[in-house]
């Protein structure tokens, strides 16, 4: 979910990376224009979005790289209906990929759209773009965010920092130690800060549990907070029912799950696809991995996936070939900072990744 990219960098050096990254997807464009680096493509692409909301006025918006416009979505679907991709659903690439020896060399390449977390406008937004233009989307649903046991971190964070100017710093044993809010600039560099504190922690559950409770001390609820930001069972069911929707497994608690012990490990996937089948009536048939990196998704939990029976996806960038792992398929974040529908297809083409390939040699 939280993009680690941004933790240490400084609003400068962030404004230079996004600059960098918009050249690069315009290098990208025009070399597919040109109709070089083709094989970049590979087999396809799986897309990862979550938050599906109108524009939001000018405000403190650390998560704003995890949320597009319905204007963007509407616009993007229909461009990429209009390139010739096959628009599938992960049930469609699940098979593709396991007979890719046997596949016509020239099929199209396939796009799969899917949103992690469960966020209540993926029902009231989302949904109703997706129906409209007959295209397929995976939801993957957090337990614990549904039934309430659990609550999106990231949100209460950044809530908390954007409504103060100072808070008692609360990952600090030092005395006194007070954060300055007093600024935008401020805010995102303690968001940063104690961003990176959580996903770092050897004990994410604790480290949660200590914002929650400087959270509360502070009259902000997060369990409030979940209820107004995430679908609960009904709400996931009625997603369930729109055209084109299906439900996967995104773990009880959304910790990491390479850091945890085997059994622990083993339980988040198991439970999780329980929940979903419990939901549907169907078996659990595809996974997505917390964060999806590599410090949070080890070969272990891989093999753990598939032994439930599952395809599992993690948020490593790239396209689809026959050569993805199916316990670990890679999946191309749809970045709030770049909402432009060329944006999209530049990073379909797959020649982005191809070119970060190279220039890391």
């Amino acid at each position: 979910m939280f993009v680690r990219e941004g933790h240490a960098l400084t609003v400068a050096r962030r404004l230079a990376w996004q600059m960098t990254i918009r050249g690069g997807l315009a290098l990208s464009f025009g070399l597919a224009a040109c109709g070089l680096m083709q094989q970049a493509r590979g087999m396809g692409t799986i897309l990862t979005l979550h938050r599906v909301r109108p524009a939001q006025a000018d405000r403190f918006a650390p998560n704003a790289h995890l949320e597009v416009t319905p204007d963007f979505l509407d616009a993007a679907l229909q461009r990429l209906k209009a390139s010739g991709v096959s628009l599938v659903d992960l049930d469609e690439i699940a098979a593709r990929h396991s007979e890719a020896d046997r596949s016509p060399a020239d099929r199209p390449p396939f796009v799969a759209v899917t949103l992690d977390d469960g966020y209540r406008d993926n029902l009231d937004h989302a949904a109703p773009i997706f129906a409209r233009h007959g295209v397929p989307f995976t939801v993957f649903v957090v337990e614990g965010f549904a039934r309430r046991q659990q609550s999106p971190w990231w949100e209460t964070l950044a809530a908390l920092l954007g409504s103060r100017t100072s808070l008692p710093d609360p990952f600090t044993k030092q005395a006194g130690a007070i954060l300055d809010l007093s600024t935008r600039t401020a805010k995102q560099r303690a968001f940063d800060r104690l961003a990176a504190h959580i996903r770092g922690s050897t004990d994410e559950a604790a480290a949660i549990l200590t914002l929650n409770r400087a959270a509360e001390r502070e009259g902000l609820y997060p369990a409030a907070l979940t209820e107004r930001l995430m679908l609960d069972e009904r709400g996931l069911i009625a997603l369930a029912r729109s055209p084109g929707a299906n439900l996967g497994a995104h773990t009880v608690t959304h910790r990491a799950l390479a850091p945890l012990d085997d059994a622990a490990a083993e339980a988040e996937i198991a439970a999780s696809a329980r929940f979903i089948a419990d939901l549907t009536g169907q078996p659990a048939r595809h996974f997505a991995f917390p964060y999806g990196d590599a410090p949070a998704v080890s070969p272990r939990d891989q093999a753990l996936v598939l032994k439930h029976g599952m395809h599992g996806y993690t948020t490593r960038p790239g396209t689809i070939t026959m050569a993805s792992l199916p316990g670990g398929l890679p999946r191309v974040s749809v970045n709030g900072h770049y909402q432009r529908p060329w944006q999209l297809a530049a990073l379909v083409t797959g020649i982005p990744f191809r070119l970060r390939g190279r220039a890391s040699d």
